[in-house]
């Protein structure tokens, strides 16, 4: 069985309100949910029977929560309403035992990066890094 192959993605989402006039920005860029930019990579390896594949995920800047606002945060509460840049990243593999025996295996946010303050589990779990492993049968 051949391989999927995923291509990188990279991508600059809700940036502009009128597709025809792109010099207009969307009023709410940089508010929780919204970052400017944001992407994904995927890495895969396939050797015989096992499988390593690497995800890493970016999101740009964004403000704290749902009270601050773009046009307003830097006068009301100044610039540690504002989160930095952030990478994500997930590791995870599958080895086939047998032809209906397959096990798998991961880690997610391998840099045990932590959530927003104001946020319970953006952009990431509260409980940090977490490791897994699953075992699948096939009858």
């Amino acid at each position: 069985r051949a391989p999927r192959q995923r291509l990188p993605t990279f991508c600059y989402p809700y940036a502009h309100q009128n597709p025809l006039d792109l010099s207009e920005k969307d009023p709410e860029l940089l508010e929780i949910g919204a970052p400017e930019y944001a992407g994904n990579i995927f890495l895969k390896y396939q050797i015989g029977s096992l499988s390593l594949g690497w995800q890493s995920q970016f999101i740009s800047e964004m403000l704290l929560g749902n009270g601050p606002e773009v046009e307003t945060y830097e006068t009301l509460f100044g610039p540690s309403v504002l989160m930095d840049d952030m990478w994500i990243h997930d590791f995870n593999g599958s080895y086939a035992i047998q032809d209906n025996v397959n096990l798998s295996f991961g880690v997610r946010n391998v840099t045990e990066e932590e959530p927003f303050i104001t946020a319970n589990a953006y952009p990431v779990s509260p409980r940090g890094r977490m490791f897994w492993m699953g075992l699948n049968l096939s009858l």
